[in-house]
This record gives structure tokens, sequence and C-alpha cells, in this order.
């Protein structure tokens, strides 16, 4: 109404007093679900009220605006844009209306299109305005939040259709990269065993000429079938065939449960068929089924649910989706910022330091689990005590063989790296100098050796260009506990190594002279049952290649080792007996012919035929490649003195070949990778170098990839809608809010960057 304010007969101003607006305010955030959760303010400063939806129709945000401002055309197209760039989605909405309690995010407001029932079954209506009640003509209304808050509930009763006449689309969950539906259910009287509900999944076209059906049964049992429209022979029409790929028994109960059961289905890769109970992850399906022929439906997107003949069943769609992750389940590394110092990954970037922060240690995960994304401990760092977070408990090494597990925790050491080092506890690695390098003498007044020198020419061929030396005594080991990773070159498809050794004199050996070098190559995954032998026996001044095989008999097994290949050299034995003497040793597999190995002195052409000893596994049982050297004794009153991680002298093969891009001591340049951390008692070998393009073959003691990276997979096709409530509580750092909090100013701040952004 308006008001005159008369002063001595003069008109002085016109006042407008205008009824100040009430709105819904509600923010799916923090646990709340809207619009259930919603409460109405009353603002003189705002003139519209809004709301946010999903494709789906699910509210997620109710609000009071100035109309001027959140209302206009622009900012609408904008809003509407972020809801599907946000939650990768189609369909997203916002709407004003500009009267009290308007934005109650009833149905009626809702774009989500109506369904009904062919069976002409009579349906519940929408779910009725914040406020309201249900009109009596309605019947019991479905009590939602204990029946999944589903959006949309009908019945069928002997509906008997291939292809269900109600549609839901699936949705698409970022954090497993699967597509993902939830439905409610519950069956209604018993007919016989046979009762049971049926979910079909077919195409973005609707076509079912092919469709994926899931089937559940009033006894308990699940099964996966493949169903088809087969044209008769005869011509005539089709026939309706449902193929079972898979079951499993007494995993549902409809007999004891009367109430609505919640399921999830999700589809991996289009092809990857699983259903699961509401409350369990998406990584624990009580069925499961891939087809790996892909006979289904090309791009899965919809489901349906129906019932056969005799069965009725009531249903609930478009459903919260409660418990698919876990709270630490991310997408990106800014999911992980309530942890600090972590990135998002599939599994730990730290192996055997990172158990995670599930209730189940990373090590005890079962195939499958990495599908839902975790926060784990960036590099260099491990979980701070009774915290989620992490920190970097190396911080600064200072002194060469010290711990370490990540490369830069070596920076304060010039020309080192972090790598295997089976003698330090926990971390088993410490910083070593780098190939071609040597250590620093000890600082005369801390004792420090902080860091390594580049060898002299004359230093290459001794001793002094191996990066490590360990004495081996009291110790006769089958897979030795002292292991250092041998080189892969993938150019010329063979596995490399070089090690030093000296046996001493022979008037102080501590076992009368009878002294003999074992060298034992392993596989990738450091398998006992099968290795090759390097022996160099004092005594018969021979150089052998032994097999080295576990064998059974009826009660026992046994370690043995098989001399295949020998050399008797009298001149090197003596050699080694006043210093070191260096080999080479060169592994080489071919599918067809077997396995390969030379061994030749440091120094010579890295050629077969410089080899002082070789011999060819073509057994069916030979090592596709060789990974590791482990050094033991062949008695344990020997003492054996070694030095690994060494530089090859002379790598040449290949005329006009280009030697530099073979020498070791430029092995670790930029794109080194640091071997996995794993404890001794779990330590497994990683995936091959892969050598691409000019990259150095030698660049690294890692077998990672240097590459480091991955294929990227094709263009994910967007879906609709998104799952309901999925990272809500990451999407209040950016809500439009005019809600009675102290951080205003930044949400506001973030809106801004964020539209100017999207601009």
């Amino acid at each position: 109404m308006k008001a005159m304010l008369t002063v001595g007969g003069f008109l002085l101003a016109v006042i407008s007093v205008v009824d100040a607006l009430m709105c819904y305010q509600c923010a799916n955030t923090d646990g709340k679900l809207c619009p259930y959760d919603a409460s109405t303010y009353t603002s003189t400063a705002h003139d519209a009220c809004i709301t946010w939806k999903l494709g789906n129709g699910s509210v997620i945000l109710q609000n009071l605006v100035s109309a001027k401002e959140e209302c206009t055309e622009e900012k609408i197209k904008f809003w509407s844009r972020f809801i599907d760039l946000y939650y990768n989605a189609y369909g997203g909405s916002v709407s004003c209306c500009y009267s009290d309690r308007c934005n109650d995010g009833s149905s009626l407001h809702s774009n989500f299109v109506d369904v009904s029932n062919k069976n002409k079954v009579p349906t519940l209506p929408a779910y009725p305005s914040i406020g309201e009640s249900w009109p009596s003509n309605a019947g019991l209304p479905v009590r939602k939040a204990e029946n999944g808050n589903c959006e949309k509930y009908y019945d069928k009763f002997s509906a008997d259709e291939w292809m269900p006449d109600i549609l839901i689309p699936l949705a698409y969950d970022r954090a497993s990269q699967t597509k993902v539906g939830v439905f409610y259910t519950k069956l209604g009287e018993r007919n016989n065993n046979n009762d049971h509900v049926i979910v079909r999944i077919v195409n973005r076209a609707k076509q079912n000429l092919t469709m994926y059906s899931i089937k559940l049964f009033r006894v308990g049992s699940v099964s996966i079938h493949l169903s088809k429209l087969e044209p008769q022979r005869n011509g005539g029409g089709f026939i309706q065939q449902e193929g079972k790929k898979t079951s499993v028994n007494k995993v549902v109960d409809f007999e004891n449960e009367d109430g609505y059961q919640g399921f999830w289905i999700s589809i991996k890769d289009d092809i990857t068929v699983s259903l699961g109970r509401i409350g369990e992850k998406l990584i624990n399906p009580l069925v499961q089924f891939s087809d790996v022929l892909r006979e289904g439906p090309d791009e899965p997107y919809y489901f349906g649910l129906t019932t056969p003949d005799g069965t009725s069943a009531s249903f609930g769609v478009n459903c919260d989706m409660p418990g698919l992750h876990f709270p630490d389940t991310c997408v990106t590394d800014g999911d992980c910022e309530d942890y600090p110092e972590t990135v998002c990954a599939p599994k730990p970037v730290n192996p055997g330091l990172d158990p995670g922060i599930r209730n189940l240690p990373f090590k005890e995960w079962a195939e499958g689990d990495t599908l839902l994304k975790s926060c784990w401990c960036k590099e260099g760092t491990v979980r701070i005590p009774m915290s989620k977070g992490c920190y970097d408990p190396i911080r600064k090494v200072v002194t060469l063989r010290d711990a370490c597990f990540a490369d830069y925790h070596c920076s304060h050491l010039p020309n080192t790296v972090c790598t295997l080092d089976l003698s330090v506890p926990k971390y088993n690695m410490s910083c070593q100098c780098i190939p071609g390098h040597k250590p620093f003498e000890a600082d005369p007044r801390t004792g420090l050796v902080e860091g390594c020198a580049p060898l002299t020419a004359a230093d290459k061929g001794t001793i002094e260009g191996c990066a490590r030396r360990f004495t081996i005594q009291d110790k006769v080991e089958w897979v030795p506990d002292t292991i250092t990773p041998m080189m892969r070159d993938e150019v010329r498809n063979m596995d490399v190594g070089v090690f030093f050794v000296t046996l001493g004199r022979s008037s102080e050996s501590l076992n009368k002279g009878d002294d003999t070098a074992v060298i034992r190559l392993l596989n990738e995954g450091k398998e006992r049952k099968k290795m090759l032998t390097i022996k160099i026996d004092r005594k018969s001044s021979k150089i052998g290649i032994y097999e080295s095989k576990i064998t059974r008999n009826f009660f026992f097994s046994n370690e043995n080792d098989r001399l295949v290949s020998d050399f008797k050299d009298f001149d090197t034995k003596i050699r080694m007996e006043n210093g070191y003497v260096g080999f080479w040793v060169q592994y080489k597999y071919q599918d067809g012919y077997g396995g390969k190995l030379s061994v030749g002195l440091n120094g010579s052409p890295l050629r077969e035929e410089f080899a002082i000893v070789s011999w060819t596994d073509s057994s069916t049982t030979a090592l596709p490649s060789v990974k590791f050297m482990g050094f033991t004794a062949g008695n344990a009153k020997s003492r054996i003195m070694f030095g690994a991680n060494c530089v090859l002298l002379n790598p040449n093969l290949l005329q006009n070949y280009d030697d530099s891009a073979l020498v070791l001591e430029k092995s670790f340049e930029s794109v080194k990778q640091t071997l996995p951390l794993q404890s001794l008692s779990t330590l497994k070998t990683s995936p091959e170098v892969s050598v691409q393009g000019n990259v150095n073959p030698w660049t690294t003691y890692s077998s990672l990839n240097p590459s480091g990276g991955y294929a990227s997979a094709d263009k994910q096709i967007v879906l609709e809608p998104v799952i309901k409530g999925q990272y809500l509580t990451k999407l209040k750092r950016l809500l439009p809010t005019y809600f009675n909090e102290e951080d205003n100013d930044k949400v506001l701040l973030a809106l801004d960057k964020a539209y100017r952004s999207y601009r």
C-alpha cells in the first residue's frame, strides 16, 4: 500500500510499503536433504525465490535472491550450465519465482518428465509442497525418507513386458567412472517361488533387440541375463530369448523383509554389469557379469523395471544414492583438501608406506577395490600418527646412504638419487651416488658424506665406479636379501647389470680358501622356484652358470643348483684375490628361442661373442626377463666383498651406435623415477622401463615407465541425470548464498571468479 506524508499542506514524499517476501532456504550440504530440510526465511531486501535442480529434478539449492542480480537471463543460463559442468551432467536448471514459498521444490515445478503406468495401476501423486499434507484420496503415502527418498513410486501387476514402459536414465558417477542407477522395490502378495522383478538395461536409442536383464527372485537368488529378439528361421517375427550368464543364490531376502529394499546397478566400460545393495560400496556387488563378447546393447543408457506374468511389485526410482562411496572417495586433488598433503589416486603414491584411511589397509584390498580413488599421501610423505593427513618424516637427508623414499629428499646432496637399499629399515631406499660418480670425502668436522663427485677416467674401471659397496659374511641364502636392480635396454631387448667382486687373499680366508661368490638373477616377482645363478669359485678357479630350481619329491622340496656352463680362469682368480674385478651380465629373451645369459669382463664389448661364459635356457620355464641381481655366498664362513650399480665401460654392440646412450654414468637424468617403496617382506617388482623416442635406455635404476603417464581414454559421453547428492559437501564452497554465515564474502568472491572463468 502507499502512504502520503503531508507537512503544512505540502506533499513531501510517497513511501511504498511492500510486504516482505518469504522463501524456502536449503542447500544439499552437511547432510541436509532438500527440499525436506528447508526452512522458511522472510526478507525485505530480496524480491525473488530461486531453485537449483539437477536434470532428474533433484533439488540442490533453495534461497532468497535479488531478481535483478540472479534472475536475469544471462545469470540463469550461466548457473544452469554451471550445474551441468560441476556434476558432469545434462539438464540442470535454475528458476526464479516471486510469491511467498513458491520455491518449494515440488515436482510441479520440476522439469523431470512425469511417468505413467500403462497397466492403469493408480500411482502416488508427486510429493506435496513443504508444509502441505497429502490429499486424502491418494491412499497411504510412501514414507520416502525410509524407502530411498525416491522421486517417483509406482506399481506393476503381471506386466509381462519385454521393454518396460518406464525408463530411467543412468547417472554418471565421476568417482568410479561408471554409469549408475538406483531403485527400491518390494514384492507383492506371494504367488509362487518364481515371483521376481526384472531390471532391463537398454541403449540410448531404446532399442529392444538386445538388452541386459537382472532378475531378483523371491527365493533369494539373483541372475544376469542377455535378452535378445531372435528372428524365426521361417520368418514371421521374433522370438524372445533369455540367456542366463551368471547367477548367485540366497543373496536377497524378500520373504522376511516387508518393506522396500534398495539396490544399485553399475555399468563399467559399457560391458561390465553389476548389482549391489544400497549401503554397500560400488566395489562390493552381489552379482557381476562382463560381456567380453559385446553381445549386449551398445552404450547402455536407460534402465527399466517390470514384472513377469503372475508377479506384482512396487518400485521407487530417482532415489537417493547413499553409501556408494567411501568418505575419502575422490575425483580430483581438490576433493582431498580435507586431508593435508594428499592427492587423489587409485593406488598409494608411496607403496608400502601408506596404508590409506579406509577400514582395510591397502595391502588387504581385494582386486577391483581401486575402482574408487582415495586420498593418498603425496610423494615423500607418510600418514601423520593419529591423523588422516600426511607429513614428510625425512625432510632433508644430510649424508649418503641415509634413508629416503623420494628423489627430492636427496636434493641437498649433489649427484645423488634415492634408490633401492634393502639394508635401510622401513623405507628400503637411501641416497646414493648416481653411476659415474663417487662419494665425497667425509667432512672432517662432522663426519658426514655430503654428496658425490664425477669419476675420473681412471676411476671408471675400478670399484670407485660402483654406487654401492657391501660385504657378504655369515650368509648362505637361496633368495638373497641384498639385491640391486638390473638395467633394461628396450632398444636391444636385453637386461644388463655390472658388478665387481673380490675374494680377498687366500691366506686371509675365513673358510680356508674354499670361498664362492654367488650372484642370483631373479625375475620380476623374485620367485624362488626358478632362478639363474653365477658362481665364482676360488678353489676351482671356475666361473659357472647354474640353473637354480626348487625340485619336489613325494614328501619334500629341495633347492638345487645345476651347473650348465663354466669356464676356468686362473688369471681372473688371481686378480680377484688381489683386488676387485668387474663383470657385465647380459640376458636376452626371445619367444620361441628362450633366454640367453652371457657373462663377460667389464671393459670387454657388451657382445655375446666376448662373453667368458654363456648359456641358453630353451626350456618352457625360461625367465622372460631378469630384473634383479642378488648377492650371497656359497658358505657361511666366507667373507666376500661386492660392488654394484657400476659403470659399464664398453657398451659397444653395433657399429655407428651412439655409445654415450649406453654409458651407465649417464644413468640418472631428468626422466628418472624412484623404485616402488615397500618393506622387505612385501617388496614387489615394477613394470619394465618403456623407452620411447630418444629417451636414454639407461636413464634409471627404477623400472617404472619414465613417461609416468598413460593413454587418455576416449571422450566420455555426458549422461543425465548425475547422481543425486554426489559431492555436495564440496559444492557449498561455490553456492551463491545469503545465509547468515561469516564467510559470505569469500563465497561471493569464489563465485565471481568462477563466473568470469566460464563466460
